[in-house]
This record gives structure tokens, C-alpha cells and sequence, in this order.
């Protein structure tokens, strides 16, 4: 790995550990988001009281007053439609629309972009 400055100079390099000895000096571990989707998708997939709803996002919701055993969630989707659930989970990604519907516009982004690319 090399790392660039924006004239494209080289700041630092970080070789392979080609004798097999000690931890490489880069170490990446990766989980590739479908296969992350996957695994609870397959295990609840084909659960009673269990819905996916894909192709769509969160517009708004409203959560009842209550106890956790009443309480329902009322969501409005993007092509309006609109539904109650228990415990609806959002899987829209590192830039989620649904966590700051959640959180409100004063919570900081989840992602601060510092300029740096890598590939």
C-alpha cells in the first residue's frame, strides 16, 4: 500500500509480508455487505409475523406510547405505502436515511470524508 499526497508524491509505502514471519504491517478483514443481509435474512425469511419489505425506504415514523410488549411502529414508505411493526430495522447503508430520521438533523453524519482514497 502507498499513500499519495494530491500532487501524487509519495508520502509512505507499506510492503507485503512475503516471508511468512510476524503479522503483515497491513491487516484488512472484510464482511461484504450481502453476506452480512444474508444471514439473518435466512434465518427469518420464512418466519411467521416476519416481513421484508425491499425496494422501498423509510420515509417517516411514529412510535405508540406504551409498554415494549403494545408499542407499535407506524412507517410511511417511500412510495407510500404505510404499515405497523414491532421491531422494523433499516439496512440502507453506511449513509442511512432511516438513522437520522431517527436520531434528528442535529446528529452528526455517521461518515466524515477526509479526502482519502485507497484502491
Amino acid at each position: 500500500m502507498r499513500v499519495i499526497d494530491y500532487e501524487g508524491k509519495s508520502k509512505a509505502f507499506f510492503s507485503i509480508n512475503t516471508n511468512g514471519k510476524g503479522l503483515p504491517l497491513t491487516w484488512e478483514l472484510e464482511v461484504m455487505r450481502g453476506d452480512l443481509v444474508n444471514i439473518p435474512y435466512e434465518a427469518t425469511k420464512d418466519l411467521r409475523g416476519v416481513e421484508y419489505v425491499f425496494d422501498f425506504h423509510i420515509e417517516s415514523f411514529t412510535q405508540d406510547d406504551g409498554d415494549s410488549l403494545t408499542r407499535k411502529v407506524h412507517v410511511t414508505f417511500s412510495n407510500g405505502t404505510q404499515d405497523n411493526y414491532d421491531v422494523p430495522i433499516g439496512a440502507d447503508g453506511v449513509n442511512s436515511a432511516t438513522r437520522r430520521l431517527m436520531l434528528g438533523p442535529s446528529f452528526p453524519n455517521s461518515r466524515n470524508d477526509l479526502g482519502l482514497r485507497m484502491a
